[in-house]
């Protein structure tokens, strides 16, 4: 993983779409309020949080974990809010342990 590289592709990817959606999207976030349907879904649910992320804070994993203590919670401690992005093995084999473990 490069830092300056992913650094780069997100700059891009920014420049490629346009500042109305960017700010459409961020509009909808500010709006919506998903934990009711967290709250009410009853299968598993992983959630994965980077320990740099500046967007999430990482103490949002221990809420979670408070508020919700059947949810699996893994942080990527070097990560950032691209960790999908940064640490796409690291997800993906979280993903596949919960998947592995739910249906062993």
């Amino acid at each position: 993983f490069d830092p300056r590289t992913l650094a780069r592709q997100l700059q891009v990817s920014q420049s490629q779409a346009s500042l109305e959606v960017l700010d459409a999207g961020l509009q909808l976030l500010a709006k919506l309020d998903g934990r009711s349907s967290l709250r009410d879904y009853f299968g598993p649910q992983l959630h994965v949080f980077g320990g740099r992320d500046a967007l999430v804070p990482v103490s949002a994993a221990d809420a979670l974990g408070s508020w919700m203590p059947g949810v699996t919670i893994e942080v990527l401690a070097d990560a950032s809010h691209a960790l999908p992005l940064e640490r796409a093995e690291e997800v993906a084999g979280a993903m596949l342990a919960m998947i592995s473990g739910v249906r062993g």
